[in-house]
């Protein structure tokens, strides 16, 4: 049985793998470990590269990151 770490805070941000409530990997979070700047750049993505660049802010490499829209606007 996969062991469960609970969060209890008054506010939390999450996202998924794709965009579903519910369905797939979710990520929950702290709203504050992003900066205005990086939930602007959230909202702009496309939801199947919301998880993967919430991770990479999280580990510090949110300015690295190109999603796959991102890429394919830029070539």
């Amino acid at each position: 049985m996969a062991k469960i770490d609970y969060l209890n805070a008054n506010m939390v941000a999450w996202v998924t793998d794709d965009g579903s409530y519910g369905v797939g990997s979710v990520s929950v979070f702290d709203p504050d470990m992003l900066t205005d700047e990086q939930w602007e750049r959230l909202a702009n993505l496309s939801d199947y590269d919301r998880l993967a660049y919430v991770q990479a802010v999280i580990d510090g490499n949110g300015d690295d990151f190109k999603g796959e829209q991102e890429e394919w606007l830029n070539n």
